[in-house]
């Protein structure tokens, strides 16, 4: 069941195999140095942005008690909920010349003046800080949970030596979160990478836009740049995992009650500020925004298109989502009664595919697809019947199904498989009577957030959906880029984040119930 994430790779190394294609040289002369530069810079930029919004705000929340802290280290996760391309475009509409920065502007400036300053935020750089918004959390939630239970002994001894608070943040506590933080870079790198929205919307060329861009033109030479993309991602993450792995410090929990510090007065309201701040950006600004747009434009927020594609959504979601739960719950039950380094390999391979960005998966599939063609009508059949969709689908987000699994698999005691073989029952048996009740609400959860992460796609879908077939995440984008209409496009991306944070708040529940 794990080998389902090698039919990418295969097809995606095929890239390689046509080197003397004239498209190819030419990509490699003009396109490619491009590419791989504005990669690295987007990854850099937005890794900055990233670690710039979460580690202090982690550390605050984990080591201080101020106003609003117990909602602020929930609520720092939410921007998770807005998908990237969305985040960007709300951004720049809020930015335009009819957008909210210029109207509130208006109260204290003159139009001459707000002109005059040629507000532009269509740039890279600006790309960089408003992705920084929605990715913070990858690097926030890894950094909170090292700041609030890794190596207190260490720091509480190095305040009882006397050492300043900001000395002891720079040369004792800051470098022993370098593991954790790179543990969040790494998500934020993946996202990056995986972004095509975003970027599109930009103009800014990544490997993704390059992958679309190719594809249209000649489809050897996306095969070529995602072989290439692939290689690339490889070895950035490996080099950060070596990294990682050499700078790794004991995740031995302190066994002393750590109080935190209580603020007051000035210094609290403060402390309040800056946590609230990545929040403010990242979530409740865009989210404003999108209300506006929606409730306060004649648009109408609920018509027949918006009920009907988000049916569709639903409908093209459901299948994939059935399939990963099914697998995750073979590998995890194989992996629970057979321990050992064989299925915990099946289970690692099977979900190495969230780390291949989806125009790589996507342009996979249809290398795939056009190798079965020669047996058939394959490739339409694929795309009509959503087949290459829902395999895609499955490669990309079996990771999140499994991961979310996991968590409930690890609350099952290990006696059962050996108490249910002494009274001769099956395994079969075993899980229904006894596991499934224990798992049943992480198996409700593990399908709805792999719907939710479905539903958000947009490389994928873009790439293998049919003639005349969208999702919300696709209406969202080509309203927002190819009409040129945020106000249209804003019901649809206000439903998508919605979703996504009525199942973070199930999330938060499960993880609270689990501890």
């Amino acid at each position: 069941m794990g080998g389902i994430i090698f039919i990418p790779l295969l097809f995606v190394l095929e890239g390689f195999a046509d080197g003397t294609n004239e498209n190819i040289q030419h990509i490699q002369e003009y396109v490619l140095p491009d590419l791989i530069y504005t990669t690295l810079r987007m990854i850099l930029g937005v890794s900055a942005v990233s670690i710039l919004l979460a580690v202090p705000t982690a550390y605050f929340v984990a080591n201080f008690n101020f106003p609003l802290r117990r909602f602020l280290e929930k609520a720092n996760v939410l921007p998770l909920t807005i998908p990237t391309y969305i985040m960007g475009f709300v951004y720049a509409s809020i930015f335009s010349f009819t957008g909210s920065f210029t109207k509130l502007s208006m109260l204290f400036f003159t139009p001459k003046e707000i002109f005059a300053w040629d507000v532009n935020v269509l740039t890279e750089g600006w790309l960089m800080v408003f992705l920084g918004f929605a990715l913070y959390p990858y690097v926030y939630s890894s950094s909170l949970l090292h700041f609030s239970s890794k190596n207190k002994a260490i720091t509480e001894a190095a305040s009882t030596l006397g050492v300043s608070s900001m000395k002891r943040f720079f040369t004792l506590i800051l470098p022993l979160a370098i593991p954790s933080i790179l543990g969040g870079t790494v998500l934020v790198i993946m996202e990056v990478i995986n972004d095509y929205g975003a970027v599109s919307y930009f103009n800014v060329k990544t490997f993704s836009a390059g992958i679309f861009q190719a594809k249209q033109m000649d489809f050897s030479g996306s095969l070529y740049l995602s072989a290439l993309a692939f290689v690339f991602i490889s070895v950035i993450f490996g080099s950060l995992f070596v990294y990682r792995n050499m700078k790794r410090v004991s995740d031995k929990k302190n066994s002393s009650d750590f109080q935190l510090k209580q603020l007051k007065g000035p210094k609290a309201m403060l402390f309040s500020f800056l946590a609230f701040l990545p929040f403010f950006l990242g979530f409740v600004v865009p989210v404003a925004q999108l209300i506006y747009l929606s409730f306060f434009t004649p648009k109408s927020l609920v018509d027949e298109e918006l009920f009907s594609t988000t049916l569709e959504s639903f409908r093209v979601a459901i299948i994939p989502a059935l399939v990963i739960v099914i697998i995750t719950l073979l590998l995890l039950y194989n992996k629970y009664l057979n321990k050992g380094w064989k299925s915990s390999l099946i289970a690692n391979l099977s979900t190495l595919g969230y780390a291949i960005p989806g125009a790589v998966i996507g342009v996979a599939v249809l290398g795939f697809a056009f190798f079965m063609q020669e047996d058939g009508d394959f490739y339409a059949w694929g795309i009509e019947s959503l087949f290459l969709l829902s395999m895609a689908y499955v490669i990309r987000f079996m990771a999140v199904g499994y991961n979310t699994l996991e968590a409930n698999y690890a609350r099952l005691p290990d006696a059962l498989p050996d108490a249910s073989r002494v009274l001769g029952k099956s395994s079969f048996a075993t899980f229904l009577r006894v596991n499934f009740p224990i798992l049943k609400f992480g198996i409700f959860t593990t399908f709805a957030v792999v719907i939710i992460d479905v539903l958000k796609d947009l490389p994928l879908t873009l790439i293998l959906q049919p003639f005349n077939f969208e999702t919300l995440a696709t209406k969202a984008y080509k309203k927002a880029k190819v009409a040129e209409s945020v106000t249209d496009a804003a019901p649809y991306a206000l439903l998508l984040i919605a979703l996504g944070v009525v199942v973070s708040l199930v999330l938060m529940r499960s993880n609270k119930s689990t501890k």
